[in-house]
């Protein structure tokens, strides 16, 4: 599962040793952190585990099912990418940027020809 947050992006996947795991992955540290510090996961930062995700921490699935509810209930805002910016100082005008190609990216699969947009 891909998610997009206000606070960073992160894949969170089964964990292979522990069906009652997930493993919450990112490219940047602090996409982790901000969920650690806004969310109960009780997680450990890995580094350098050899994959294109670069950290990543196992955490109990109920504890991620309710940081999901929680990120839900907290959702205050009218356009995502604008939150985004406005939290820019957790993340990085790099990832604010990417949500941008990625909208565009996802409009433009859905769009007739004619539609799409560069």
């Amino acid at each position: 599962m891909w998610v997009f947050t206000t606070l960073g992006f992160v894949s969170v996947v089964q964990s292979k040793t522990d069906p009652d795991k997930v493993v919450i992955r990112s490219r940047e540290r602090r996409h982790l952190e901000n969920l650690l510090r806004e969310h109960d996961l009780k997680g450990t930062i890995l580094k350098d585990v050899g994959t294109d995700y670069e950290f990543r921490m196992l955490v109990p699935k109920f504890r991620w099912a309710r940081a999901m509810a929680e990120m839900a209930d907290r959702i205050d805002y009218t356009n995502f990418k604008n939150a985004a910016q406005a939290n820019v100082k957790d993340t990085s005008p790099k990832y604010v940027s990417a949500l941008h190609d990625i909208w565009s990216t996802l409009w433009n699969a859905v769009q007739p020809f004619g539609r799409r947009r560069a």
